[in-house]
């Protein structure tokens, strides 16, 4: 019996090891860390020698560098509204504090938390946008608290970077990419036969959509999707003296606005988009017939080839 009272004895001890152990937290909560920062920052405890400090752990070639900022606009030393000229690295990451050392918090030590805006920082999307949003406040920005990435919980640092000399959302070749990281369908969009020349770099996602302020439909830099259309496709505003009704309500109608497998972003082959309100045109089966010219090349479009809207005194078909 002696071996197995020993044998039970020793369970007992590493049960209470484990317990214990797991009682014993090795991080901070998040609340922990959003209530230490508060504290940080009441007490305002910055650091004398500025980014020097923090050169010591986050300097070239060590494993958490940060150098690359000096490359970019938030680490230049003559720009006097760049970070670099105020507290420096604490402008954005909050007052040093005892940072990296460790600090008694709910009776425990920890190391002394910092700002971060990584996928794991603690911060909520809107309390890293006040971080950003404390600079950057003009026009461009000051609705971003009504715009649908802001409602998605998506921050500022999601797309951006900032610790690079080339944030992607401020490059032409890269734009693009970025966006399309999250906007997937629309990326499935630009590889079709027919699309926008996103993908080819001579149009941006930018030239028709806001990401910061917009309240307009899908974040558009227009009023109204046509509008936006006109911008580049100003031969198809009119006003005309003949209108096609669905030119004149929305282009979307008949257009897909990022690719379709159709010539010109068409939603469907024609005559079938044109019969969608067309059904009783040239009745007698003779606009689908195997044999005839509506059917051939441009289809409806073979006559009708002001389907935009004609000026014509007599185009009151479109035909000319």
């Amino acid at each position: 019996m002696k071996p197995l009272t020993h044998l039970i004895a020793i369970i007992l001890m590493w049960l209470v090891s484990v317990l214990s152990f797991a009682e014993a937290p090795d991080a901070l909560t998040q609340q922990q860390q959003i209530d230490h920062l508060t504290y940080k920052f009441s007490a305002g405890k910055y650091s004398k020698e500025g980014a020097d400090s923090c050169l010591t752990c986050h300097g070239k070639n060590k494993r958490l560098d940060a150098t690359a900022i000096f490359a970019g606009a938030h680490g230049s030393l003559v720009d006097p509204n760049a970070p670099m000229q105020s507290l420096q690295c604490e402008t954005c990451h909050g007052p040093q504090g005892k940072h990296p050392k460790k600090v008694t918090i709910a009776g425990d030590k920890y190391p002394d938390p910092m700002l971060t805006f990584s996928s794991i920082s603690p911060l909520s999307s809107d309390q890293k946008d006040g971080v950003c949003l404390a600079c950057h406040n003009d026009q461009h920005r000051k609705g971003w608290e009504y715009s649908i990435h802001q409602s998605s919980e998506i921050a500022c640092v999601d797309c951006h970077q900032i610790h690079t000399g080339k944030d992607p959302m401020l490059v032409k070749d890269s734009l693009n990419k970025a966006c399309t990281n999250c906007h997937n369908d629309i990326e499935k969009d630009l590889h079709k036969r027919s699309h926008h020349p996103l993908r080819e770099g001579t149009q941006q996602c930018i030239d028709c959509h806001t990401p910061h302020s917009s309240e307009n439909p899908a974040s558009l830099t227009r009023f109204t999707l046509n509008d936006a259309c006109f911008d580049c496709h100003a031969e198809k505003r009119g006003p005309f003296l003949w209108e096609h009704q669905p030119v004149t309500e929305d282009c979307s109608l008949c257009h897909a606005a990022h690719g379709a497998n159709n010539s010109a972003l068409l939603e469907q082959r024609l005559p079938q988009l044109c019969q969608n309100c067309h059904s009783s045109a040239h009745s007698g089966g003779a606009i689908t017939g195997p044999n005839t010219s509506y059917v051939g090349g441009k289809s409806c479009l073979n006559c009708h080839s002001l389907i935009h809207g004609s000026n014509h005194p007599s185009g009151k078909t479109l035909l000319r």
